[in-house]
């Protein structure tokens, strides 16, 4: 399903490049004249574009060891023969490489003798006219800072007519011609994406992943996953032209600075539509699955400290695009009042994929309607929703994280992105799309996080209550939450009162202007073992209660309510607090703690609105 989805979108793109051509970025071209003679190198001016013009070029040969040059261009190694470094390894294996580009571009010239750029080329190295490029050591240093440092030919005639080598009709013709005929040995078999017969590719196109094209389809030789006696990609028979349309959909999508594309610890997410609104679909999916929307920051003439982006504008994320973003999801799902609305039944895909040993690893792979992923991935924005910077009131739009930040806050605070462990992460966005619960692995994570910093972090707060009410939902089959995104006053689970208990006693100790609070020294404790530990800070608290109600009685009566009305919640019980707090309870606990925290610093209006939705409740 994976390759016909992408096969299709191929066909669906319309205007198709010739077989065995794609487009690139070219950073470096050599301008020479008829006779071969150097005229310039276009590209390394003040003032040209770092990744150069796009041009089309014969697609990429698959390299894996060896030599193999491209047709008429490749990276300076090949075209120049220089080496990356100035060991003797590095400039042998860069002659031997120019040596095999060299001999190409002679064959060439032999099989057209009229063509006039390929002849030029051919006296280009014939009168050794790339010596006055690598025997300049400014032009070098300048070509080895390109980045990957591509380049090709452009012959120049008198007139101002000029000619790049990749758009010879004559090498286009050649390459359509003898492009599939290099993939195959001629077997034949049902094509799996077209259903045809025909010959069929022994090795798959290679995918731009990493910094060398892998493939997606590939069979390690005498690797035991052969069967009936077929090796390679015999195993999973696919036409060269279908191998061809799904490798150009996926590099496609794979494209610098494209919106269908996410990276983050060190899988490549990639999603498309059938729709023909893909670009704009799948900039809102990504907005509001992996990424917000981004504007600069807004200086408010205030001297700040320095920002770590030396040389960048700060950013800050775009409130009125989430607007548009959330609007649009709730179109898709078919809200009332949504001011926008679209064909949603087309089909939605989203892939996974890490790179390996001359590989592609696939990870993950989700598929449906464009409105079922839509609709779960505004549900996983709602389930989130909870009471804090940006969300005051009920009818608040959720705030929208990218994934990188929600991890982030999750994930052990020593590890670094990079070495985030993927299967958690994989689970989530597997989630995310599919509606499935929250992977419990990233809920544990958080919970550790959480007692080691003594610190319940309004992406936490929000991960546990969308942890908890999705797995609530899933086991009792119902559309109903038990969690609330604001404080819930009705709330009878212990650990949720504890919670709230918790952050009261913290809140009248600040008040009675202690340096030192519980949470310093009893917050991990309270959170896993509160019988040993509530009724010494209950004890505790009478001191810092009657130094409160003398030197703040406001605040000491808003306190002692909320005291009073925990007390009652939690019973006249001999022991109202349990031995030991389950997992599920010391997320109710750090939930309990963060709704009563920001209810304290609440405003009036804003305490009447929670009240009256507990009231309602």
């Amino acid at each position: 399903m994976i390759l016909q989805s992408l096969y299709e979108r191929d066909k669906a793109l319309g205007e198709k490049l010739p077989d065995g051509f794609v487009r690139k970025e070219i950073p470096l071209i050599i301008v020479i004249d008829p006779a071969g003679s150097l005229v310039l190198v276009k590209g390394l001016e003040d003032g040209a574009k770092e990744q150069g013009e796009s041009h089309t070029i014969p697609t990429p040969v698959t390299r894996t060891s060896g030599v193999s040059p491209n047709l008429f261009w490749d990276h300076y190694g090949y075209v120049l023969g220089l080496a990356k470094k100035e060991s003797e390894k590095e400039c042998a294996k860069s002659r031997r490489q120019m040596d095999a580009f060299v001999e190409q571009v002679r064959q060439f010239a032999k099989k057209f003798p009229s063509n006039p750029v390929f002849q030029a080329v051919k006296a280009f190295y014939d009168k050794e006219e790339y010596l006055r490029i690598t025997q300049d050591e400014d032009k070098v240093a300048a070509i080895t800072k390109k980045p990957g440092a591509n380049m090709t030919f452009l012959v120049s005639f008198p007139g101002g007519s000029d000619r790049l080598v990749t758009d010879e009709q004559d090498l286009r013709d050649y390459q359509s011609a003898h492009y599939y005929a290099g993939q195959t040995d001629g077997e034949e078999a049902i094509c799996l994406i077209t259903g045809r017969k025909g010959p069929i590719s022994r090795l798959h196109p290679g995918i731009k992943l990493s910094g060398m094209p892998l493939s997606l389809v590939n069979f390690q030789v005498n690797s035991g996953y052969d069967s009936y006696g077929k090796s390679q990609a015999y195993n999973a028979p696919v036409s060269p032209q279908a191998a061809e349309g799904y490798a150009s959909a996926l590099n496609d999508l794979l494209g610098k600075d494209k919106d269908t594309n996410y990276f983050l610890a060190g899988i490549t997410y990639v999603f498309w539509t059938s729709h023909t609104d893909e670009d704009k679909l799948a900039g809102d999916f990504r907005s509001a699955t992996f990424s917000p929307p981004l504007a600069p920051l807004e200086g408010d003439g205030k001297k700040g400290k320095p920002t770590k982006r030396k040389g960048k504008t700060p950013l800050q994320i775009d409130r009125a695009k989430c607007k548009k973003v959330l609007s649009t999801l709730r179109a898709i799902r078919g809200d009332k009042n949504a001011l926008l609305q679209r064909d949603s039944e087309e089909r939605f895909y989203l892939l996974a994929l890490e790179p390996g040993r001359g590989r592609i690893s696939v990870k993950l792979f989700v598929e449906g309607t464009i409105r079922e992923i839509f609709a779960h991935t505004l549900q996983h924005l709602e389930d989130l929703k909870i009471y804090g910077r940006e969300v005051k009131r009920m009818d608040d739009d959720p705030a929208i994280p990218s994934l990188y930040a929600l991890v982030g806050a999750l994930m052990p605070a020593a590890l670094k992105a990079d070495k985030w462990p993927k299967r958690p992460i994989e689970a989530l966005v597997r989630s995310i799309t599919t509606g499935a619960p929250y992977p419990t692995d990233l809920y544990t994570s958080c919970l550790q996080r959480i007692k080691a910093e003594r610190n319940v972090s309004e992406l936490r707060a929000a991960y546990i209550k969308g942890y908890i009410n999705r797995d609530y939902r899933y086991k009792h089959h119902t559309e109903e939450n038990i969690i609330t995104m604001s404080l819930d006053k009705n709330q009878t689970n212990k650990g949720y009162l504890a919670g709230r208990l918790f952050a009261v006693l913290e809140s009248l100790q600040q008040i009675a202007n202690s340096k030192a609070t519980i949470t310093d020294s009893y917050f991990g404790n309270a959170m896993t073992s509160p019988a040993a530990v509530f009724p010494y800070l209950i004890r505790l608290s009478i001191h810092h209660q009657k130094k409160a109600k003398r030197d703040n009685p406001k605040l000491y009566n808003s306190c002692a309510k909320q005291l009073d009305e925990i007390t009652a919640l939690l019973g006249g019980d001999e022991s109202p607090y349990p031995t030991h707090f389950t997992l599920g309870e010391q997320g109710f606990f750090s939930l309990g703690y963060y709704h009563q925290k920001q209810y304290h610093y609440s405003s009036k209006e804003e305490k009447e609105a929670i009240d009256n939705n507990s009231s309602e409740d």
